[in-house]
């Protein structure tokens, strides 16, 4: 099996890789800078979402517009109040004297991304808002739910908890650098993603375009809206672990993979 891998790091770790099988390509995202939305989560786990949405596509509402009130552009077709929204108000800094929850910023409607199909006669466009991973190799990534992951440093650094491999439905992309405990809940509460991300569902959107199968696998590592001087020592400390954790189950992961696709067709279509 050829395959290409590229991998760059700056203040962080990540691959991808593009494996060519006969007629076969398959797309893996693996990095390790990664926010976790999800409290069931832990430091160092290994998450591997079942769809992707970008979440920074949003229309902003002018102030006065009620909720239900129209988008503007809306009749046309070119936004949606289908995927809701977050209001502002409820997000207000209360003072003793003042229980308005008004503000000028009023409220943002989250936004599906373009998807383009570029193999008919003439190119068309539908909208998509959970972008999935290949069906067959989420399958696949089942059996790394099985393996055990390396949790210490040395014999007297050690994770907090033991690291594992997890299957969630959801992750989200955005490019803002998040580091804000509430907004982190509110999408961890209003989407039900796990994780959050700067890369992966640009990744996956053109995956799904060119019908690559596509993956990601995400190694939990930063405390969004928790730093303190212990926090960012243990993301520091701990890093080298994250990336191993991550090429072990890669390794698996593609072996496996490999050794089914001669009885599993579907893997290459999406």
């Amino acid at each position: 099996m050829d395959h290409i891998l590229e991998c760059w790091s700056q203040a962080s770790f990540c691959c991808n890789l593009l494996f060519n099988h006969q007629a076969m390509n398959l797309r893996i995202n693996l990095v390790n800078t990664l926010i976790y939305a999800d409290k069931d989560q832990n430091l160092g786990d290994i998450v591997i979402p079942q769809s992707w949405a970008h979440t920074g596509l949003w229309n902003w509402k002018r102030y006065g517009d009620r909720p239900e009130d129209k988008l503007s552009l809306e009749d046309d077709g070119e936004f949606t109040r289908e995927y809701g929204y977050l209001n502002f108000g409820d997000y207000t800094n209360k003072t003793k004297d003042d229980d308005s929850a008004d503000n000028f910023l009023n409220n943002i409607w989250y936004q599906a991304e373009e998807n383009f199909n570029c193999e008919q006669d003439h190119a068309s466009m539908s909208t998509i808002f959970w972008i999935p991973v290949a069906e067959a190799l989420f399958e696949f990534a089942k059996e790394l739910e099985k393996m055990d992951l390396e949790e210490c440093i040395d014999e007297s650094t050690c994770l907090s908890e033991t690291p594992q491999v997890v299957r969630v439905r959801r992750g989200s992309s955005a490019n803002v650098h998040l580091d804000n405990a509430a907004y982190k809940d509110f999408l961890h509460s209003k989407f039900q993603v796990s994780i959050v991300d700067m890369e992966s569902a640009a990744m996956a959107l053109i995956s799904y375009q060119e019908k690559i199968p596509f993956i990601s696998f995400r190694a939990l590592y930063e405390f969004a809206g928790e730093k303190s001087k212990q926090s960012n020592d243990q993301e520091k400390t701990f890093a080298p672990i994250h990336v191993k954790n991550l090429i072990h189950i890669l390794s698996r992961f593609v072996k496996y993979v490999h050794k089914e696709l001669p009885d599993d067709p579907t893997i290459s279509s999406m």
